[in-house]
């Protein structure tokens, strides 16, 4: 089969992972992958060494169309923004030959407004099976939106062959908040996989020594984008709880870029509290996230609204790192309370009491760390390669 995938997303994150996770791992070696992407991609540019290792994936890089940049219109306008992403993508797909399938690979619903419009000029080229896979949540209609939102959303549940989701918890969004009708075209869902450690190349990362963290210091580790919704603030309201005979046995390290005017109003809280010696923001690390990780004696997620499966999460299971993490999404339908500590989304207090219980006895973290070793392996590449593979071919 020729199969094209295609990509509109500037960060890298867990779709980027996915999609490396599922490539590496396909059945059938024959298959030729086409993979267009937005040439500002960061994922594809983090993973393109990896990519290209794999000898039947091609990738095709495009101009990305940026809308906000034209915000105020961006409602008037919808209609021919979409016609315009309709004729590139039927562009895109002709010039570089006949494709047997299409994945469109979204993000949030509805995302990218181009991966709703390859769906349409796969439709309109005659692609045989044409997928669309939704990762994280739907967002709610919007009143000024609404006709254009529901116009496009009929149109695609007709065009698709198959609707992918990655959870139930996602799946559900797409029923509950833009009403998609599972008797027109029924929501699949293929649960996330995640590479075992085997073959994983050893880094000579050392952040302790870096950092100049004492061996009997503890580290905590949160990674993502600075951003408030990532709970980073959470975190340090939490290590300032913490009695002072708990917190100088910890290190913070929040590792990811962001914005900076984030980064620093998070300082100034900081500042306000008086913990600069206790947390370091040390910007964008250029590692795998799993050897960021496996520097970490727990790592933490505090995602305040929805995750869809976490990869960071997971990683840090394969490598027995134990997680403290926010109850959002679908984190139940992946994960429970005999592998990893779940506290309520915005809970400083939850998790000064986690770390704190951490502090008192580690033992009780690595019962939970070796389980979610285990756990975790349910949750293989391998077999998620293969439900894709089963839906195309």
């Amino acid at each position: 089969m020729k199969i094209a995938i295609y990509l509109d997303g500037k960060k890298h994150g867990g779709v980027d992972t996915h999609l490396l996770a599922m490539l590496q791992n396909w059945p059938n070696r024959e298959d030729c992958f086409s993979i267009f992407h937005n040439n500002d991609s960061e994922g594809v540019k983090t993973n393109r060494p990896l990519l290209e290792r794999i000898s039947n994936v091609k990738l095709i890089s495009y101009k990305r169309f940026y809308l906000n940049r034209f915000f105020v219109f961006s409602f008037i306008f919808s209609f021919l923004i979409l016609f315009y992403q309709f004729l590139r993508g039927c562009y895109l797909l002709k010039i570089h030959g006949k494709f047997d399938a299409l994945l469109s690979d979204n993000g949030g619903f509805p995302g990218a407004s181009s991966c709703s419009a390859v769906i349409f000029s796969s439709y309109c080229l005659k692609i045989p099976k044409r997928v669309l896979l939704i990762h994280h949540a739907a967002m709610p209609k919007m009143p000024i939106f609404n006709l254009f939102g529901c116009l496009r959303d009929i149109g695609l549940q007709r065009c698709v062959t198959d609707l992918v989701t990655v959870s139930l918890a996602t799946r559900t969004t797409l029923v509950e908040r833009r009403q998609f009708n599972t008797i027109l075209n029924p929501i699949h869902v293929i649960p996330n996989g995640i590479n075992s450690q085997d073959g994983i190349v050893p880094s000579d990362i050392n952040l302790r020594g870096k950092y100049n963290i004492k061996q009997d210091e503890f580290i905590i580790g949160i990674i993502g984008r600075v951003d408030r919704y990532k709970g980073q603030e959470d975190l340090i309201i939490a290590v300032s709880r913490l009695p002072e005979e708990i917190r100088v046995r910890f290190k913070v390290l929040i590792v990811g870029g962001g914005d900076s005017a984030e980064i620093t109003r998070l300082k100034s809280i900081i500042n306000k509290h008086n913990i600069e010696d206790r947390i370091i923001f040390t910007g964008f690390i250029d590692s795998t996230s799993v050897e960021i990780i496996k520097c970490f004696n727990v790592l933490l997620m505090l995602t305040k609204d929805f995750e869809a499966f976490n990869y960071t999460i997971a990683e840090a299971m394969i490598v027995g790192v134990p997680t403290i993490i926010t109850d959002v999404g679908a984190i139940r339908e992946y994960y429970n309370g005999e592998i990893s500590k779940i506290v309520p989304p915005e809970s400083p207090d939850m998790v000064c009491e986690a770390i704190t219980e951490y502090a008192e006895d580690p033992s009780l973290y690595s019962i939970r760390a070796d389980k979610a070793k285990i756990h975790i392996q349910k949750f293989s590449a391998t077999r998620m390669a293969f439900g894709y593979y089963d839906l195309i071919s």
